[in-house]
């Protein structure tokens, strides 16, 4: 398997594509500083909502575990109990 050749044309079209970006990026008057400041803003919020997310579904499955565990140890008490000869 070979490597895909970089050709002048290929580093032309790359630079042209962030040339454009770049472009609409400052119409929409977005700078580097501000583009990495939300980008470490989005993944701390990602980050938080998450934890929040396992902390409130952790609660709600304890929860039925309470009520479910106990009645799945009976039914596998009674099967096997069942199955003894």
């Amino acid at each position: 398997m070979t490597a895909p050749s970089v050709t002048p044309g290929t580093i032309f079209r790359v630079v042209l594509v962030c040339f454009l970006v770049g472009l609409v990026l400052s119409f929409l008057d977005v700078d580097l500083r501000n583009l990495f400041d939300d980008l470490v803003g989005l993944a701390r919020k990602l980050f938080e909502l998450s934890v929040d997310f396992f902390g409130w579904a952790i609660s709600y499955v304890l929860l039925g575990a309470a009520v479910v565990l106990p009645i799945w140890a009976v039914i596998l008490l009674f099967r096997f109990l069942r199955s003894r000869p």
